[in-house]
């Protein structure tokens, strides 16, 4: 009889432990997969921040350089053109 017991105690035991670690398993991993998924949210925020500020500058360049490009453009027509004396006064002329 008593053998009995001690084998259903073992059972009753292991059962009951292996319900446990199926437990603490899942409560372990889905902790883990939380943290992640916060980081890599983290990870892509930080990313995506350098990468908007990047172009940010590059976009500023580029129309920096097209209004140089352009101003330039401007001066060489102002200078290239002559002025019409009949439309002109003495005093204009003159500068």
């Amino acid at each position: 009889m008593k053998g009995k017991s001690i084998g259903k105690s073992i059972k009753l035991f292991l059962f009951v432990s292996s319900i446990g670690l199926i437990i603490l398993g899942f409560v372990v991993f889905s902790w883990m997969g939380m943290e992640m998924s916060n980081k890599s949210e983290a990870a892509v925020d930080e990313i995506s921040d350098i990468y908007m500020s990047e172009m940010g500058m590059q976009i500023q360049q580029k129309f920096d350089a097209i209004i140089s490009l352009r101003m330039e453009q401007v001066e060489g027509l102002i200078s290239g053109t002559q002025p019409k004396a009949d439309e002109y006064s003495e005093e204009m002329l003159e500068d």
